[in-house]
């Protein structure tokens, strides 16, 4: 039932577990109203870097299989969005040319280059299923995500306006890492092989791990350039799985740093997850975050003075993670005025960025 957005349950749910309505005993309430012209639908570039390894394929085909509830639900949120798929090719290897490059070609070959460095549209889903069962080059037993990540990233800057193999101007860059392996190249690190299936590292571990990935942290968190700054979340190894899947060491620490979600890899459908990381993408690129944190449950928004339902059908909801409005199969042009009214408590000071 939470998954049926023919219900409001997971709307429910979502009020009564997400924090907005604990308050001090001594708190008080205040009414708000925010007023927003919204500039247009949310824009997302979103980068699937997928481990290829034989231990991945039934996780591949889990994705590919959920792939239309994952465009469908991008589409009706009114979500503007492209995919990318890379793989994890080895940077020294025989693929290294085509390291960070996207897929846009239907390939059952394992030695496919991809075909054409771009972006896919929402209109190429059965590319993107198959990009996703069969990325680029071939892994060949090491998994490279944190450089193929980066160079994904780097390669299609600078940003550009109309262009199918750079991220656009304006939209929110996310990276989403599906693995179930710790990246290769930690394991270069003195000492990280004793490490790699261990949920905490030692003091002296974890600092050979931040050092390395320091330089994807500027990148993700926008110190590189700005145009880099991106959203990572990860599907891949959580401590005390039940697939033994290497721990996700420094995708971890890149997700936290930058907002992600982080999903086991081991669930034996990974629909809901991929369900919530979408809603998170809509939510985080929406141009419609409210001031103040409000108490959710007490949300109404009407925009060009039609009030909308709380709806995840037709109407709006509310994303906590970004405390942003989301708009679900409801049209509305270029400079559309929304006003949401909400009640909050009073020592909740307002969102600084």
């Amino acid at each position: 039932m939470v998954n049926n957005v023919a219900v409001n349950t997971g709307i429910h749910i979502d009020d009564l577990s997400n924090g907005t309505g604990l308050a001090k005993q001594t708190d008080g309430e205040a009414v708000e109203c925010d007023p927003f012209v919204l500039s247009g639908n949310p824009v997302a570039d979103i980068i699937w870097v997928v481990d290829e390894s034989g231990s991945m394929s039934d996780n591949r085909l889990d994705v590919a299989a959920n792939a239309a509830d994952f465009f469908a639900r991008a589409v009706k949120s009114g979500l503007d969005f492209r995919m990318a798929v890379t793989g994890v090719c080895n940077p020294s290897g025989s693929y290294s040319s085509i390291v960070g490059k996207f897929c846009s070609k239907i390939s059952t070959s394992s030695n496919d280059d991809g075909g054409t460095d771009r972006f896919l549209l929402p209109t190429e889903q059965a590319i993107f299923e198959a990009c996703v069962k069969n990325p680029p080059g071939y892994e060949g037993g090491s998994e490279y995500g944190l450089t193929n990540a980066r160079e994904a990233v780097k390669k299609h800057l600078p940003r550009a306006t109309n262009s199918v193999s750079k991220v656009r101007s304006g939209a929110t860059l996310v990276v989403i890492m599906a693995t179930d392996e710790s990246p290769q190249e930690l394991k270069t690190l003195s000492g990280f092989y004793s490490y790699y299936k261990t949920c905490q590292l030692p003091a002296d571990m974890q600092n050979q791990v931040n050092a390395y990935i320091q330089q994807d942290m500027d990148i993700y968190t926008g110190k590189l350039t700005p145009e880099s700054k991106a959203i990572v979340h990860m599907v891949g190894g959580v401590c005390n799985n039940t697939c033994n899947a290497q721990i996700g060491h420094g995708y971890n620490e890149l997700v936290k740093a930058t907002g992600g979600i982080t999903a086991d890899v081991c669930q034996a459908n990974l629909g809901a997850t991929l369900q919530i990381i979408i809603d998170t993408i809509i939510g985080q690129s929406s141009p419609a975050k409210l001031e103040y944190v409000p108490i959710s449950a007490s949300l109404a928004v009407a925009v060009d003075k039609t009030q909308l339902d709380r709806s995840r059908v037709k109407g709006f909801d509310y994303a906590s993670s970004s405390n942003t409005l989301i708009f679900v199969g409801v049209p509305f042009p270029k400079g559309s005025q929304v006003v949401a009214s909400y009640r909050r408590f009073k020592d909740q000071g307002p969102i600084i960025e």
